[in-house]
């Protein structure tokens, strides 16, 4: 929840969202503006809002659902991702740990799977990236 000292920014951003003539990167920064001022829950609303398609709005909401712990909304969009041409290793791999934190490992799998496809030579990498995930997971039991 916003603190006093920011809520006024809140309500102003607030009216903000309501524009309809707001483009993406304009929502986009709205979004990171309401996270900054602690007020996460409007971010998540502003995004589920606008209903975007796009692969950024995808990743910011799931990036939002972890942070408030909505697992299971986190991991439906993540593994909506997994057939886009996503070329940053660092979402391959940000995906697999979250779903390797959810127990999912077969959908980690596919993350770094998907990672060593596209970036052939992070593979050795990726490969001790899976090993820590299934140890973890095996000291928690």
């Amino acid at each position: 929840m916003p603190t006093e000292r920011n809520s006024d920014a809140v309500d102003y951003l607030e009216k903000l969202a309501q524009n309809p003539q707001l483009d993406e990167p304009d929502l986009h920064w709205l979004v990171r503006t309401f996270v900054t001022l602690d007020a996460t829950d409007k971010a998540i609303h502003v995004l589920e809002k606008t209903g975007g398609t796009g692969i950024d709005n995808e990743l910011m909401l799931a990036r939002l659902y972890r942070r408030v712990g909505r697992g299971p909304d986190a991991a439906r969009l993540y593994k909506s991702m997994l057939d886009q041409p996503i070329m940053q290793p660092a979402f391959w791999v940000e995906g697999a740990n979250f779903l390797a934190s959810q127990h999912d490992l077969a959908a980690a799998d596919q993350f770094l799977a998907r990672a060593r496809r596209a970036f052939p030579e992070t593979g050795r990498v990726l490969r001790l990236i899976w090993d820590c995930f299934k140890r973890e997971l095996e000291e928690r039991g």
